[in-house]
């Protein structure tokens, strides 16, 4: 039961700072194809300026720790 709860807030702070990093997000994206196949290329530029910034980073990297305590708490209560 413990290692659910940490994956709920895992999936709840990913969320949250994916979410706000595509809510403050200004960029563009694009593709170009050729007839060799070293010419195709895909392009994505995107920029997070602000609070929302800040909130993404900081919600992913929680996610991230949230994620590995879960691990640890699965393999040391020998359930997954």
């Amino acid at each position: 039961m413990r290692t659910t709860r940490y994956l709920l807030i895992c999936l709840v702070l990913t969320i949250v700072g994916l979410g706000s990093l595509a809510q403050g997000a200004n960029g563009n994206a694009g593709a170009k194809f050729g007839y060799p196949l070293s010419a195709n290329s895909i392009y994505f530029s995107v920029t997070s300026s602000g609070g929302w910034a800040v909130l993404g980073m900081l919600g992913t990297l929680g996610g991230i720790v949230f994620f590995v305590i879960a691990l640890i708490a699965s393999t040391r209560s020998g359930r997954a």
